[in-house]
């Protein structure tokens, strides 16, 4: 079978494999290859060079051509809109407008962002410390805990007097009495 398989032409070939396949659907190439004597390597290398690949959909082997064509065909194409440069240069204009309040905005979110490393106020540990008994939420203990826990070289009165004197320094100049009223309940 080898020789007279070999004497065929690539056409030839293809035209038995394929035929092979469709009458058999539960045999593979492989099976089909080692039914008749082939070496299956050989045939995929010969097809391949030959231009054919193997479909799986079909269960043929194809001109690699049709399989790209076919691949094309089902691809769905999306339609872009191109944009003109005359909406280009509105867009950068009216981004020009707001530069401004852009770049505040920016700084703004840089300073209000949470830095990655805990700074700790020197100046505020270093005074005295003095007993005050006010009440705190359990969420809130549980979380000032847990970043004692991140970085245990600080005591729990350097963590709670800074996150207090940072309030503090946010707002002094905005909403002074309301920070008061706040910090006095904070007291009680």
């Amino acid at each position: 079978m080898i020789k007279e398989f070999d004497k065929l032409s690539i056409e030839q070939q293809v035209d038995f494999i394929n035929n092979e396949l469709q009458k058999d659907k539960k045999i593979s190439v492989t099976k089909l290859c080692k039914k008749f004597g082939l070496n299956k390597s050989t045939v995929i290398s010969r097809f391949n060079d030959s231009g054919y690949k193997y479909n799986i959909d079909t269960r043929k082997y194809i001109p690699a051509t049709d399989m790209i064509q076919n691949d094309i065909k089902n691809k769905n194409i999306e339609q872009v809109a191109v944009t003109t440069y005359n909406n280009i240069d509105d867009d950068i204009k009216e981004l020009l407008k707001y530069k401004d309040d852009i770049l505040n905005m920016i700084k703004q979110y840089h300073n209000n962002s949470t830095a990655t490393d805990m700074i700790i106020d020197t100046s505020i540990i270093q005074e005295q410390v003095q007993n005050h008994n006010f009440k705190v939420y359990k969420n809130v203990i549980k979380e000032i805990q847990e970043l004692q826990k991140q970085y245990p070289h600080f005591r729990l009165v350097d963590l709670v007097s800074t996150a207090l004197h940072m309030y503090y320094l946010k707002y002094k100049n905005k909403n002074i009495k309301r920070i008061y009223h706040l910090l006095s309940c904070l007291y009680e």
